[in-house]
């Protein structure tokens, strides 16, 4: 019979006030998010590394747990939306800023007159080679630097759009050549006569683009207040509802009016046979329950060497908490959290990035990837967001109907792996 051992345990509030600082206490610093995540990585050793019979014990490891996957994602937040800001969002768009077409556009946003000053003040843009109706049937597009605000937004709040690449278009589609098959080579001799060799073939892919909506609303007087950033308001509002869409897209879209999903494409998969270049392949766990470490490592050896170099993990806050617990054959935890600005945790050297939309561990999900994400994956963003306003419908609020074209598909099977919990038996 087992006896379990019962010690006092420490209330979780004084842990958190000892061990687990406030991560925003210093208003948002990485270095600050940094030391939070050590932090309450040592308390989840220490707490790990005595006797886990305990059931008091494991209640406290568990919330530990959950406490270093909050700090590990204010930290990334952190790091995405400095990078976000550096790079303008992730948007290559040279176009530069219009000031006379962005205040008319502020000044119809926030009053709904000036129709007329917008129409002018388009012309002479990049923009006005774009689709422009008037205010009662489609809306305007928003100026350039409202558009990088919210593509700001939606990088800090998405993390495929920190992983993956990122392709700009200005029409309503876009596809591209896939390279099957590479040249081929010979050994010849110095008077052998050239035979020729065999060469890659190309084939079209084509990308998955749909329209994202949102509709966010506010009253007329806070729209009249002068000191309000409307820009920001309207980024804020509309790019956590459009990262929200797109990050489940990404995932597990099935391609009709919105992006092809990274595991549609596994084997067996919904497009496991749409890309030239195959499926995604699978790895089989060996473990009869979940994973375990050796399962993690033959996923990463089943790789193929060339592309392990910018290779990362990608699953969610259910799968990583798992893998935390996971040890080497020295008793040695396989994670190592970041250990400074802009280094990434990782598990046995690669880095990890939590995809929420990812399948929990279940008998015969798929939870973990692993591979080149830029390599393997490409985001469509039509570098335009069109605004159509509307006082009427909800009054006394001011509808903003929002609406921006976004893709996305597998660009490179090859370069993923995924690992597949067993089925029950």
């Amino acid at each position: 019979m087992t006896t379990f051992t019962h010690r006092r345990a420490q209330p979780i509030e004084l842990l958190r006030s000892t061990v687990l600082p406030d991560i925003r206490a210093d208003g948002g610093s990485p270095a600050a998010a940094v030391t939070a995540l050590n932090q309450a990585w040592n308390a989840f050793k220490e707490k790990h590394e005595t006797d886990m019979q305990d059931v008091v014990r494991q209640d406290e490891v568990a919330k530990i747990s959950a406490s270093i996957a909050d700090a590990e994602k204010h930290y990334n937040d952190l790091n995405a939306r400095l990078e976000a800001m550096v790079t303008n969002g992730g948007v290559n768009d040279n176009r530069a800023p219009h000031p006379e077409y962005s205040a008319a556009f502020n000044g119809w946003f926030r009053s709904g007159d000036g129709d007329a000053a917008v129409r002018a003040a388009i012309q002479g843009t990049p923009l006005a080679a774009m689709t422009i109706s008037n205010s009662e049937n489609a809306g305007y597009l928003a100026p350039i630097e409202w558009n990088r605000q919210i593509i700001e937004e939606m990088k800090a709040l998405s993390s495929m759009r920190q992983i993956a690449s990122v392709q700009n278009i200005g029409t309503a589609g876009y596809s591209e050549l896939a390279k099957v098959g590479t040249a081929g080579a010979r050994w010849v001799g110095e008077t052998d006569q050239p035979q020729g060799t065999t060469n890659p073939t190309f084939q079209t892919v084509t990308y998955g683009v749909g329209k994202l909506e949102a509709e966010p609303a506010q009253s007329q007087d806070f729209i009249d207040d002068a000191l309000i950033d409307v820009e920001q308001w309207l980024a804020d509002e509309v790019a956590e509802s459009f990262a929200e869409a797109e990050a489940e897209a990404f995932v597990s879209g099935n391609g009709t009016n919105k992006p092809y999903g990274l595991l549609s494409f596994i084997e067996g998969g919904e497009h496991a046979s749409r890309h030239p270049n195959g499926a995604i392949g699978v790895l089989e766990a060996k473990a009869t329950e979940n994973f375990d470490a050796d399962d993690i490592l033959d996923l990463i050896h089943f790789l193929p060497g060339k592309y392990t170099a910018n290779a990362r993990f990608a699953g969610n806050r259910t799968t990583f908490g798992w893998m935390r617990k996971l040890k080497d054959g020295d008793g040695s935890f396989l994670y190592r959290p970041a250990t400074g600005p802009k280094e990434p945790s990782t598990f046995n050297g690669y880095p990890m990035t939590e995809l929420e939309h990812m399948p929990d561990i279940a008998d015969g999900a798929t939870p973990l990837a692993f591979g080149d994400f830029k390599r393997t994956y490409r985001v469509i963003d039509r570098a335009d967001v069109l605004v159509l306003r509307d006082p009427y419908t909800n009054k006394p609020f001011v509808k903003f109907y929002t609406t921006k074209r976004v893709g996305g598909s597998v660009r490179d099977p090859r370069s993923m792996k995924v690992l597949r919990v067993p089925a029950a038996a």
